[in-house]
């Protein structure tokens, strides 16, 4: 659908998706294929990687059985959630809070963390480069509602 609209002409600015859509890595390869920036939203048990994964076919430990095909990473991957409750933990200088837009009793703000993160499909042998931008929203009951994209 996005490149039907490329293909006709259209200007977009940026392309913005919910979860389902989000922890599609053919949509965000798409995307990038395509030169546009995505906001995808991404569940809570998302996984990432903080530093570049080493990604390569093991070898094989013997002499018996078949010969390794499928890609592994020895690299340790953490959920975005774990990642955000490490933040809260190094303390507010990790989450900004910033103004998102003006309310009619002024600033609306919300927490926010944006974090270089790396991530993998699991498949292929290379990993992309994203940026987490982690959400904290302040609910009207006085809870807060927390979004991950990526």
């Amino acid at each position: 659908m996005v490149k039907g609209q490329v293909a006709l002409g259209n200007k977009i600015d940026f392309v913005a998706c919910d979860g389902l859509y989000g922890n599609d890595y053919s949509l965000m390869d798409g995307l990038d294929d395509l030169g546009l920036i995505g906001v995808l939203d991404v569940h809570s048990d998302q996984y990432v990687f903080l530093e570049e994964p080493i990604i390569a076919v093991p070898e094989n430990k013997g002499s018996i059985g078949r010969k390794a095909t499928k890609y592994k990473t020895i690299s340790k991957a953490i959920e975005v959630r774990a990642l955000k409750k490490q933040l809260e933990e190094q303390g507010r200088e990790a989450i900004e809070d910033i103004v998102i837009r003006q309310g009619t009793k002024g600033g609306i703000k919300n927490r926010v963390a944006i974090i270089t993160v790396y991530v993998w499909d699991g498949k292929s042998d290379v990993s992309k480069q994203r940026q987490l931008l982690i959400r904290i929203s302040k609910t009207a009951t006085g809870g807060g509602e927390i979004k991950y994209a990526l």
